[in-house]
């Protein structure tokens, strides 16, 4: 069976190089190496649906780096953002896979990171977000606090 990286569940491509997704297969993991991608971020946890035990072992098999963040689907936190922020930023212009179980947690996180630091049109960037899914009560707090926390007051968002 031939994979091909727009085979990933919710596949959503937000720039040439920054691809997002939800658990990729291990046939998939292999097809992203050979099509040049170089990091694959994690955001699921070891327990979330798919997860694939020796995922890390995969990715660097394929020749890339592996970054895993585990973030709680019920619970995300502001440390979990600001662990992405600081492992995203330098990595962004490098190809880059980030996923979680279903993109839901990527595609908030992405969001976040595109309108912090940034400073991309919140409003434009949601429409990546609303691809995959409308976003629960929990994220919607979520996104709001860390908006609300992280971006500074004067700052002029749309």
């Amino acid at each position: 069976m031939e994979h091909n990286i727009e085979s990933i569940l919710n596949y959503l491509e937000v720039t040439t190089d920054i691809i997002t997704g939800g658990q990729p297969s291990p046939g998939e993991i292999t097809a992203l190496g050979e099509a040049g991608y170089q990091i694959v971020i994690n955001l699921a946890t070891s327990t979330s649906p798919d997860a694939i035990p020796e995922e890390q072992e995969l990715v660097q098999a394929a020749g890339m780096a592996y970054v895993h963040i585990p973030v709680e689907w019920q619970s995300p936190m502001k440390s979990d953002l600001l662990k992405f922020f600081a492992m995203f930023e330098p990595y962004r212009k490098f190809k880059t896979f980030v996923h979680c179980a279903l993109n839901m947690r990527v595609s908030v996180f992405i969001y976040l990171f595109r309108v912090i630091v940034e400073r991309q049109s919140a409003t434009d960037c949601w429409q990546d977000v609303l691809k995959i899914w409308q976003p629960n009560e929990t994220w919607l707090s979520y996104i709001n606090t860390m908006l609300e926390e992280i971006i500074p007051p004067d700052n002029d968002q749309d």
